[in-house]
Order: C-alpha cells, then structure tokens, then sequence
C-alpha cells in the first residue's frame, strides 16, 4: 500500500479535524497512514489512537509557533519572539537551514496532503522537508479569504501537484487566479464518533425550555467567524421586546474571554451562553432547535452537516458555498451579511410560529448533493 502523510496543525476539536477523520475513515484501507502535527496534542478518537504522529524539529515548531501568535503589546515577550521568528523566516539562513535538514532528516511517502487548509510559512518548511512524488493542498475556504491570489497560487503550485476543494465554488473562484487543470472538489466527509453518540446524556438545554434554542459550533476568532454578532442580535431582539430565544455557542480560540467580556457588559448572560471546548457536541446538537453561524465567510462548515445529520435546520449568513450546503426556505434560511439584515431576520423569525414550525418538521434535511471527485480514483 501507498504511504500517505497528512500536514495539521492540531486535533483541537474543530471541523477541519473531523473532515480529516472523515477522510481517514473513507481511504484507511488504500493507505499506510501518518499525521504529521505542529501541535502534538493527543487524539482521544479511539478509532484513530493507532495513526503515527510525526512532528516537525522543535525549530521549526517554534517558527510556525511564534510566526502567527497573536500579541497584544509591543512590549511582550510574545511580540518580540513574533518579530524575530519573521526576521528568520525571511531570512536565506533559513532557507539554508531547511535545505541542509531535509537532505539528512527528511519525511518520506508516496502522497503528501498539507490538510491545514489554507497557505502559510509551513508551505516552505513542506518544500525541503517532505519528499513525496505527489504534493498536494486541500483548500476549506474561500481563496481570497485566506491570502491566496495570484502571486501566492503561482507559489503554492511550484510546492503542489494538485489542489483539491471542498466546493466547486470554491474551484470556480481558484480558477480565476490560476490556470490549473489539476484541481479536484472532494466534500468533507462528516466523521460521526459512534463511541460518543452510543453514550446517553440528559439534554444540556432543559434550563432553556420553551425558548427557542440557538446552537453555534465555532472557533472564537472573532475577525473571520464574527461571534460579536450574537451579542448584537440579542440587544437588537431584546429591545423589541423578543425574550424567548438563547444563543448557545461552544468552542474556544483567542477571542474567547473578549465575546465573554461583551456578554457580560450588555448584560446578555441569559440569552448568549458560551460553553467552551466539549469534545462531544452531539447531545447539544440533538437537542438544539437550530444551528447557527453568523460567519464574515465560511467554505462548507462541518457543523452544518453535523446538523444535517440530526434533522436539524441551518441559519447561516451568506458564504460562497452556501448553496451546496443549504436550500433557502427549506432546510435552513441564508441570510445577507449586513447586520441590519442579520437582526430583521431573527426578528421575522421568531415572530413567525409557523415559519419556524415549517423548518423544525421539514422532512428533507439534505442539500443539494452534486457529483464531486472520488479521492480513491485521483490518488
């Protein structure tokens, strides 16, 4: 069998993690699988204990570490290791430095995928440091979202053979950028851990009966998923008189404690609730009466699946691929990004008892399922 090593940077509970498990599940039997982790954090699927987990040197670690930490004082010892880590980066030691390190300690296989999802210095660390045939990147977002343009395309396929994406939108938006022939749409494979949904748990929302129930599955990164607009879209209810809803949202990242500190100063802790990291989500999404996200973009979230899967409804900001993922009036609603549109209509929405009835019992929970690309068949 084919050695195949995946590039991530953690198995922190997130959708790009369980569309890689998802992935996993669905070839394991082609491949002789390893995971390459920047951050060696355990993972507790008891299906997967048995992949490899490789890392790169501590070095390299380090440079991708402290490259994108986020500071919040020029002053920090965190912001003066950012600026040196980017003065090496940038640096021909370091090109010098990997060139030498990959030549005596370099990773080996027949297919690489960098399965971070988006271009980075990691990109370059790859380049000397993988030794493959076959290179390749997997896109989860919209590529002009997350720095990909023409200059950085050009780069990023002198590294990679093939790109493959997870919506034909998204190959439609990369091919204005390249000419490339090689990009594939392979949709995330939604990874459901049956050891955690066989376990019987009491529903986490019984505090919140007879109110309608917001859940939102999100990584706190408030300039891309945009979490500070629960918080508007609560003052903007409450103000018109609507009580009977809450915002429920789980995750963690770097804006965590600045949503908490908003909450707390509009005095919302009963109507936006923050759960933090959980591991199994399944019970919440069970008992949730819609998924929510209010993403600036999005590629094709897992979450959304993960509802799809339990009969429940999507309310979603408008994202490139969104009409691959929900039908609009259907099974879920697509609203436009501006916040005027975002409040008016979780006002109409909740107003309107047979709106919301119509979406809760609706039979057909499953988007508009097109033909994508089998990975099996490419690689």
């Amino acid at each position: 069998m084919k050695k195949l090593i995946f590039f991530i940077n953690n198995f922190n509970p997130g959708g790009v993690q369980n569309s890689l498990m998802g992935l996993i599940n669905s070839i394991r039997e082609n491949y002789i699988i390893s995971i390459i982790l920047n951050e060696k954090h355990l993972i507790k699927d008891i299906e997967f204990t048995n992949i490899p987990i490789l890392q790169f040197s501590f070095f390299e670690r380090f440079m991708l570490k402290y490259y994108y930490q986020k500071t919040y004082s020029i002053f920090s010892l965190s912001f003066f290791l950012k600026v040196l880590s980017r003065l090496i980066v940038y640096s021909k030691l370091f090109d010098i430095f990997l060139f030498i390190h990959g030549k005596f300690f370099s990773f080996d296989c027949e297919l690489f995928i960098s399965y971070i999802g988006m271009p980075g210095i990691w990109d370059k660390i790859i380049k000397y440091r993988v030794n493959s045939k076959t290179k390749l990147i997997w896109l989860h977002n919209d590529p002009e979202k997350i720095g990909v343009n023409k200059n950085t395309a050009k780069v990023l396929f002198k590294i990679y053979s093939y790109v493959v994406v997870i919506s034909y939108k998204i190959k439609e938006t990369l091919l204005k950028l390249i000419d490339k022939e090689k990009i594939y749409v392979v949709y995330n494979k939604l990874y459901i851990n049956k050891f955690e949904l066989s376990k019987k748990s009491n529903n986490p929302f019984t505090s919140q009966e007879n109110k309608i129930v917001f859940l939102s599955i999100s990584r706190f990164q408030n300039d891309s998923k945009a979490i500070d607009r629960f918080i508007i879209v609560s003052n903007f209810l409450i103000n018109k008189g609507i009580k009977n809803f809450v915002f429920n949202i789980i995750g963690n990242g770097g804006d965590f404690f600045y949503i908490k500190n908003l909450i707390e100063t509009n005095n919302l802790k009963n109507n936006v609730i923050l759960h933090g990291e959980i591991r199994n989500p399944y019970n919440y999404i069970q008992n949730c009466t819609f998924g929510v996200l209010l993403s600036k973009y999005e590629g094709m979230p897992v979450f959304f699946e993960e509802c799809k899967y339990f009969g429940k409804p999507i309310i979603t900001t408008n994202y490139l691929s969104v009409n691959e993922q929900v039908i609009d009036g259907i099974n879920g609603l697509i609203i436009p990004q501006d916040i005027e549109s975002i409040c008016n209509s979780f006002y109409y929405l909740l107003i309107d008892k047979p709106k919301i009835e119509s979406l809760i019992n609706h039979p057909n929970h499953l988007s508009t399922i097109q033909k994508v690309d089998d990975f099996n068949k490419i690689f």
